[in-house]
């Protein structure tokens, strides 16, 4: 997978640009950017106050490129698809305590990943 085949151009003007230490870039909307903690901490944003801001020219003043130097580009690129998904379609709440002991009981489905992309 390519930095070309995840990234991502949002219809608004805010957007932040992942860099890996690989090189590769991602850009991803500001909207669903703010979902991740690193990125707010990076930006120095509270996505509190960003979440009802109607104001444009506030997403301008937001630095636009963040270097994530602990994690590789096909890493990054699997997180930045994460968090487009998620904007477009939210995670639903897990509701605790769980109702059972399995994960079959509780309905939860385990997907295995690969992590290797990761080390």
């Amino acid at each position: 997978m390519t930095a070309e085949d995840t990234t991502t151009r949002s219809s608004s003007s805010a957007v932040v640009v992942l860099k890996s230490p690989d090189g590769q870039s991602f850009e991803l909307p500001l909207d669903a950017a703010i979902m991740s903690d690193f990125i707010n901490d990076a930006l120095g944003v509270d996505p509190d106050d960003h979440e009802n801001d109607d104001d444009e020219n506030h997403d301008d003043a937001v630095p636009k490129e963040i270097d994530v130097l602990r994690v590789n580009g096909e890493c990054l690129g699997k997180v930045v698809e994460f968090l487009i998904h998620h904007k477009q379609e939210p995670m639903k709440e897990i509701e605790t305590p769980l109702k059972g002991n399995t994960f079959d009981e509780v309905g939860i489905i385990f997907i295995a990943v690969s992590f290797d992309c990761c080390c």
